[in-house]
């Protein structure tokens, strides 16, 4: 029986998602890349401060952290739900999904993207 991710034991989806996070972030990168809103607009492994972002959108003043599971394991990062986060002094907005997420719904990043950017 193949359970979901977040129905299975906790050390087999720490496990998961551990060896899911580089993919995952392949996976982002390459339906950013070909949506042509967002082609050569964003800029990947951006770090600004303290602050580390898989891609960032310096238009947008909005940066992308994909978190595996086992980092926020809080009722599997609470159902895999986007989260939104002013980082006010440094005027930007932080988006932090799981890699679960973009490995089984990216088209729902990129169209949070489409609404944000509009």
């Amino acid at each position: 029986m193949n359970l979901a991710p977040h129905t299975q034991p906790k050390e087999n989806l720490i496990k998961h998602s551990l060896n899911n996070i580089d993919e995952s972030i392949s996976v982002l990168k390459k339906k950013l890349f070909f949506e042509k809103n967002f082609k050569n607009k964003f800029k990947t492994n951006y770090s600004l401060g303290n602050y580390h972002f898989d891609f960032y959108f310096e238009e947008l003043r909005l940066g992308i952290q994909i978190d595996a599971l086992s980092y926020s394991y809080s009722n599997i990062y609470n159902s895999d739900s986007t989260k939104l986060m002013s980082i006010p002094h440094k005027n930007m907005m932080a988006l932090k999904v799981s890699d679960y997420q973009v490995l089984v719904d990216s088209d729902e990043i990129v169209r949070f993207l489409k609404n944000y950017s509009s």
